[in-house]
């Protein structure tokens, strides 16, 4: 993960996962209002950054959570003390 620059709170994802609202950026400068530029194998992006939930505890080892478990892209949109946790194929909610 690179911070390039922290003019936009937040931090740049460690992969990039979702479409980029510009490519090509030498800093939050250069991107659109809200948006942070932040550097990735594939050249620098400016992304929309989103403040994430984190709860406490640990996630099981990914084959111990069940296959229809609720899908989720952080900790604040699983309930009560449910992480959001790697499967074997994807993300789940899941008891730390």
């Amino acid at each position: 993960m690179i911070l390039l620059n922290p003019l936009v709170d937040g931090f740049c994802p460690a992969r990039l996962t979702v479409v980029p609202s510009r490519r090509g950026c030498s800093s939050d400068k250069d991107c659109p209002g809200g948006h942070k530029c932040c550097r990735f194998d594939c050249g620098p992006v400016c992304l929309t950054i989103c403040v994430y939930t984190v709860k406490l505890g640990q996630c099981p080892i990914p084959e111990m959570i069940p296959p229809c478990a609720k899908s989720c892209f952080h900790d604040g949109q699983c309930p009560a003390t449910q992480k959001c946790c790697p499967t074997t194929g994807g993300f789940a909610c899941s008891k730390p």
